[in-house]
């Protein structure tokens, strides 16, 4: 039996046509809904690869109607194509009829130039017949915009750091080197790979140690390069450093807002070898010196004694002004070896266990003559059981006798001065305080400066030799510790330094 045929009515035809135009019209509203959220826009070419669709948000992005690019193809919308990177190959990639992506140009618009970036795929009938491309753009303007600020502004720094005439680094936050000089890549010649941006700082500073660089680190590499380390990171002082070729090199290192630090190097060789000759100069005349002014003192001194007989009033004032200005000479003499001896590294130092009390002890006892001679009073006050601490004991007496005359000097009559300890961490801190007229704010920084001295209106006051607490400063230094001071002006200073204990 044969079962009957169904033939479609007219009506349901029409059903199934509405069903299909409903599904088409879901279809392309899915697609839009997806072009609006998308952050570029989608597009269609014919098979002259010439825009016949585009989605309407290309307005919203790009600012253009979709209906301004319709008919024209990708060549015609941009502008100056000869100089657009890569556009010949686009073009190439075009007539192969093949998938490319992220391809960049300028769109020359109705108001104004922006870049896009696009990709597409091409599209191909049943017979394989090729109907255009399909694809996706966006506008990158801003991107490129700020890429090409960057790449000016990246140029305009290069050219400040070549036309600078010190030699240059910034290190990143990662502490890598993002740019140098020519200069810095010169003295570095013998390592100049590990000078390129990305190297890290402890690739380049090792690299100069293995090639003999830095001649200080010969035979204590680890230690030097530790030590190199920790002043790069403070970066709160300058370094001077001897290079294998006998250059001097003052290293300035400066911590920026972001975190990156600039390093600026000046070559002072010429300067080391001045200072050199002027050291050697004031070593030789003072040597010279100290001989005829040991004889005249000794001379002065036996005048003055009475022991050759009683001299005249006017004569004998002289003798005693001689004899003083003599002791002022000599004292001179004796600072200026010693400020030779530290910056040349020849000072002795025995560093040992030192009962830091003793030594107190032992200062006020010789400062206690010329503290009576201003009416003043000397004490110490302990504040720390431990007194036992790493230092030259010699060396240490040195620093406190100068310290303890000086605020005996900067005191006011019938007063005191006390000296004390602390305990600071791991350091023994000394203070020598006395309550004097201070040092007025605008001497702070000069206090350590050699020949600085306060002007004093007090006829008491003997005039120094302006160097005592510069050699203090550098034994204190060399000992491992700090020295400082606290002053106000008209209520007394506080001279201090620590060094460490054990």
């Amino acid at each position: 039996m044969n079962n009957p045929k169904i033939v479609p009515t007219s009506d349901d035809v029409q059903a199934e046509l509405t069903d299909l135009r409903n599904q088409l019209r879901k279809s392309e509203d899915r697609l839009l809904d997806f072009a609006d959220v998308t952050d570029g826009w989608l597009y269609e070419t014919d098979s002259e690869n010439r825009f016949v669709w585009m989605s309407d948000n290309v307005e919203k992005i790009a600012g253009v109607k979709p209906e301004w690019h319709y008919g024209k193809t990708r060549e015609e919308i941009s502008s100056q194509t000869e100089e657009i990177p890569g556009w010949e190959e686009h073009l190439e990639i075009l007539k192969r009829r093949e998938a490319f992506s992220n391809f960049t140009f300028p769109r020359k618009g109705p108001d104004s130039t922006q870049w896009l970036s696009v990709s597409g795929t091409p599209v191909f009938d049943e017979t394989g017949a090729f109907q255009g491309y399909r694809g996706k753009g966006s506008d990158i303007t801003p991107q490129v915009t700020a890429e090409n600020e960057a790449r000016t502004s990246r140029k305009r720094l290069a050219s400040a750091v070549e036309s600078l005439d010190e030699l240059f680094v910034l290190w990143d936050q990662n502490d890598k080197i993002v740019i140098c000089n020519q200069k810095f890549r010169e003295i570095n010649a013998a390592f100049v790979r590990h000078c390129e941006p990305g190297v890290s700082f402890h690739d380049h500073i090792w690299a100069g140690i293995r090639v003999g660089a830095y001649p200080d680190a010969i035979g204590r590499e680890e230690e030097w390069f530790e030590e190199r380390l920790e002043r790069h990171q403070s970066a709160n002082e300058p370094i001077e450093i001897l290079r294998q070729d006998g250059r001097w090199i003052l290293l300035n290192e400066q911590r920026l807002p972001d975190g990156s630090t600039a390093t600026v190097s000046t070559d002072i060789t010429r300067l080391k070898s001045v200072e050199q000759i002027k050291d050697e100069l004031v070593s030789t005349v003072s040597h010279e010196l100290r001989t005829p002014l040991t004889a005249i003192m000794g001379a002065m001194k036996l005048i003055n004694s009475g022991k050759l007989g009683d001299l005249p009033p006017e004569i004998k004032k002289l003798a005693k002004i001689s004899e003083s200005n003599t002791q002022r000479l000599a004292d001179l003499v004796n600072d200026l070896l010693d400020l030779n001896k530290l910056a040349s590294g020849k000072m002795e130092f025995e560093v040992g266990s030192v009962d830091i009390s003793g030594v107190i002890e032992q200062s006020l006892e010789i400062n206690t003559p010329y503290a009576d001679s201003f009416s003043i009073s000397l004490d110490f006050i302990s504040q720390n059981e431990t007194s036992r601490v790493l230092a030259d004991e010699n060396r240490l007496l040195q620093v406190l006798t100068n310290l303890i005359s000086n605020a005996c000097k900067f005191s006011t009559a019938n007063n005191k001065v006390e000296v004390s300890t602390a305990r600071h961490g791991s350091f023994l801190r000394v203070s020598v305080q006395d309550w004097g007229k201070g040092i007025p704010e605008e001497f702070h920084k000069k206090v350590f400066t050699r020949f600085s001295q306060v002007d004093a209106t007090d006829n008491r006051l003997t005039k120094g030799t302006g160097l005592g607490l510069s050699i203090c400063q550098s034994i204190i230094e060399k000992l491992g510790g700090k020295i400082g001071f606290v002053s106000k002006s008209g209520e007394g200073t506080t001279f201090w330094f620590e060094v460490p204990l054990i």
